[in-house]
């Protein structure tokens, strides 16, 4: 109920002398005293609100914006590098067709025209594993990178409390979902990974034994597509062991 007069040892004040707003204080000469509402007890009172509700303040709602950003990023990049593990072993398996044909008309097939056909494939196949091994998505995750940068750059939080201290629940992965969800993708990259070496091991030895034969049938002739195609599955055996 708003109050129509003030009553001191000095006098009456009636609401008209005070400004709607005001804090009058009744100080000991009888005077009254007017402060205005502070702004900054605003503020704290705001910020007290949000630590006693669990509202997100400003800072972790940009950090959570963060890693919502790096975690969308990450998943867009593993994405890009299995499309492009997809398509090397899509280009592996064209050129094992390609290879088994060769051998098929191999013996139709001149010497020379048989040795620039395997500088070409054998060119293919060191490109391809190449692009396998540069995208198999080993690097640690983005989100995770940013969460431990987040929380170094922040300085540890001062209590004066005596409240002892609660681990961070949401720092550790979830050892029942987040853990078994990376162990099983890095099952099935390992399973894919070796049946890609397997096959390229095939089929580099299948190009061996056709440059084998082109070299005998050139009477060991010094021969450029010869040693582009050996210096190509050189390449690939040196890119193996990155898988």
């Amino acid at each position: 109920m708003p109050v129509s007069s003030v009553t001191t040892q000095t006098g009456t004040y009636s609401s008209a002398d005070i400004a709607e707003g005001e804090i009058v204080f009744v100080t000991t000469s009888g005077q009254p005293d007017r402060a205005e509402a502070s702004s900054d007890i605003i503020t704290l009172s705001q910020a007290g609100l949000a630590f006693l509700t669990g509202s997100p303040t400003h800072g972790e709602s940009s950090q959570s914006s963060s890693q919502t950003a790096l975690a969308r990023l990450d998943q867009d990049i593993q994405s890009s590098r299995r499309t492009i593990r997809a398509m090397a072993e899509q280009w592996v398996d064209r050129l094992t067709a390609q290879i088994r044909q060769l051998m098929l008309m191999e013996a139709f097939t001149a010497p020379k025209a048989l040795a620039g056909e395997l500088a070409q494939l054998a060119h293919q196949l060191a490109v391809a594993v190449q692009q396998y091994a540069q995208n198999q998505g080993s690097a640690p995750s983005l989100a995770n990178i940013g969460a431990m940068v987040t929380t170094t750059a922040q300085p540890p939080a001062q209590d004066h409390q005596s409240t002892p201290d609660v681990p961070d629940q949401t720092a550790s992965p979830d050892p029942a979902s987040g853990s078994t969800s990376q162990t099983g993708q890095g099952a099935t990259a390992t399973n894919d990974n070796q049946a890609f070496q397997q096959s390229v091991r095939t089929l580099a030895k299948q190009m061996e034994a056709l440059l084998h034969a082109a070299r005998h049938h050139l009477k060991k002739q010094p021969d450029s597509d010869i040693q582009a195609a050996q210096r190509a599955l050189n390449e690939v055996e040196q890119t193996l062991p990155q898988l």
